[in-house]
């Protein structure tokens, strides 16, 4: 089993009765509310480890502006960014929600065992054993995007 954050609810307005717990058939066992779309994604994920507690879906605007202009090289000049997370995976694009996209992302994931992936075109994803750090990551991913991103609109002048 899993618990996954509801569809069409802020994520400020959420509470902790609104989380949808699922199991891996895709099945709701506890809550009211639609699960997130991108539920599949979350499953093939758990099942790629089982040291992996948490997943962070997120569209953070400096980390997709950087992918959208293809400078996530930016990344590299930033120390926090080497020491955190040592390298990123881009995983191409497939239709948010689908079996496709899960599949990819399980497979990147397997394959690369890194912690923090952007997905092309959508948006990022961390994962860790505890949503504590899985959201320390997407946290610092988003800075050090925010940096790189300053840096390449100073580089362009």
């Amino acid at each position: 089993m899993f618990i996954i954050t509801p569809s069409a609810i802020p994520r400020w307005r959420m509470t902790i009765d609104d989380l949808v717990t699922m199991d891996f058939e895709g099945r709701i066992i506890e809550g009211s509310k639609k699960p997130s779309s991108e539920w599949r994604m979350h499953r093939a994920i758990y099942k790629v480890s089982e040291e992996i507690k948490a997943v962070v879906h997120a569209h953070p605007k400096f980390t997709l502006a950087l992918s959208l202009a293809n400078k996530l090289d930016l990344l590299e000049e930033i120390a926090e960014y080497k020491v955190l997370f040592k390298k990123l995976v881009k995983v191409p694009y497939a239709e948010p929600g689908s079996e496709e996209l899960a599949r990819k992302v399980a497979e990147y994931l397997k394959n690369t065992g890194c912690k923090a992936f952007i997905l092309e075109k959508h948006g990022a994803l961390t994962v860790a054993s505890d949503i504590y750090k899985a959201t320390a990551l997407m946290e610092a991913l988003e800075e050090v995007s925010k940096i790189a991103y300053f840096y390449m609109l100073a580089l362009s002048k």
